[in-house]
């Protein structure tokens, strides 16, 4: 009898040969979502067919979730190929690991973050943190290390850790707004009337911080591949992702 998992295996590699493919049109599908502000209200009113409006509804719910997932996933593949499994999965490990204590801990204390919630926006969780919390700091964590990779190639291992911890703190200054406000990903200082701070300074600092010590921390394992085609893929996820945290600001300005 086949082992489950070969069974699995053998279903999944089709998705698996497309990932990108599957990324890029979830990508586009919340660019529009994001930029457009639709929601199960929208959806009340525009759409009259109740089972369409059903379909559309869960899949707005999942929509977010599922885009981290991917982004991991080809991120993942692009560790795998460039640095070999065992490099890739010490990325899993730490940065999963290190992201669910953050979250356990600022839960529990309010720091290093400040007083915080998460949603349901972001899928089921462990112990109320989410699994697309995880998610998101590995795919900003690799990707900010895969966009020092492609813009400095020749820095050194101290370098390329430096210009992740930055990179990964900018993008923190540029997702902070579209999580909260627009997506809803967190909810700063619950129960407070003004929601928090104006702005929670300590995300992007604690994200810069640790994308320089993972960065830091894992050195490659494996001969690094000669090509730099996975790092300029990673980098190219890293940066859509950013342009998608871009555009509640874009918006703002243009209002």
């Amino acid at each position: 009898m086949t082992p489950l998992w070969l069974v699995l295996r053998s279903a999944l590699e089709p998705l698996a040969a497309i990932r990108t493919l599957l990324f890029l049109a979830t990508y586009l599908l919340a660019a529009v979502v994001w930029s457009t502000g639709t929601g199960e209200v929208e959806l009340q009113a525009k759409i009259s067919n109740p089972d369409l409006r059903a379909a559309l509804q869960l899949l707005l719910g999942v929509l977010d979730p599922l885009l981290l997932v991917l982004a991991s996933l080809v991120l993942h593949q692009c560790n795998s190929t460039s640095e070999g499994l065992r490099g890739a999965r010490n990325w899993v490990l730490f940065t999963f690991a290190i992201s669910l204590t953050l979250a356990w801990v600022n839960l529990f204390s309010g720091l290093p973050l400040g007083r915080m919630a998460f949603t349901s926006r972001l899928g089921p969780g462990v112990f109320h943190a989410p699994l697309g919390w995880c998610l998101l700091w590995y795919a900003l964590l690799t990707g900010s290390r895969a966009m020092a990779l492609v813009i400095r190639p020749k820095s050194s291992h101290a370098g390329i850790a430096a210009a992740s911890g930055l990179i990964s703190a900018a993008s923190g200054i540029f997702l902070e707004l579209g999580a909260r406000q627009i997506r809803s990903w967190w909810i700063w200082s619950p129960g407070v009337v003004e929601n928090g701070p104006r702005f929670p300074w300590p995300f992007p600092v604690a994200l810069g911080l640790l994308s320089f010590v993972a960065a830091f921390v894992l050195r490659p394992t494996a001969v690094q591949t000669l090509s730099a085609a996975p790092e300029r893929l990673a980098a190219l996820v890293f940066l859509l992702l950013n342009l998608l945290f871009l555009l509640p600001h874009l918006q703002h300005l243009m209002a």
